[in-house]
């Protein structure tokens, strides 16, 4: 299948009410969401370092061969995972690149930017519509700012909350983009 049809690009056009984003709910294929429980059947956020990149360039190589495309990823987590973590699309050499932590929600908004451009609305629509399909318990914990970042809170997290609340919020988002 072909690309889409590249929209113009829109700057910064990050959504200010990222719920109002998923009403309506967005069409979703049936193939991509098929590949992304084949993922998630593979435990993604289990595993070493090593495995848990191989995973994620094992759904690369599907999502790649769906929708037809060539873009590379590079993965550039060293030795321990940070806390966060960034994740960029450079369209020049058509190449996603994660820094810093493996994060499902930030390499699908970074594949939504490969399959669509600059479009903001349309990477933060796309990523998180297949997150809430796909993982809907981790999704309603889900802790959503302005539409560019997003945190899944767990009770590691939580407990982590309750003995340094401060420390938490200053560093509980993981950026969905740069």
């Amino acid at each position: 299948m072909p690309r889409l049809a590249r929209r113009r690009q829109t700057g910064a056009n990050y959504p200010t009410d990222v719920s109002t984003l998923l009403n309506p709910p967005m069409r979703l294929r049936v193939d991509v969401q098929a590949a992304l429980r084949a993922f998630k059947a593979r435990r993604p956020y289990r595993g070493t370092i090593l495995e848990r990149c191989a995973k994620f360039n094992a759904l690369h190589s599907a999502l790649c061969d769906i929708y037809n495309m060539r873009t590379q990823l590079d993965l550039n987590i060293r030795g321990q995972e940070s806390r966060s973590g960034n994740g960029y699309y450079y369209p020049d050499s058509d190449k996603i690149a994660l820094t810093g932590k493996l994060s499902i929600v930030t390499y699908l908004h970074e594949f939504a930017h490969a399959i669509n451009g600059e479009d903001e609305e349309f990477a933060v629509r796309w990523s998180l519509s297949y997150f809430k399909r796909i993982w809907p318990r981790l999704f309603a914990n889900l802790n959503i700012g302005d539409g560019r970042a997003a945190h899944v809170v767990t009770p590691r997290t939580l407990e982590k909350a309750r003995r340094e609340p401060y420390q938490l919020i200053r560093r509980a988002y993981i950026r969905t983009h740069d």
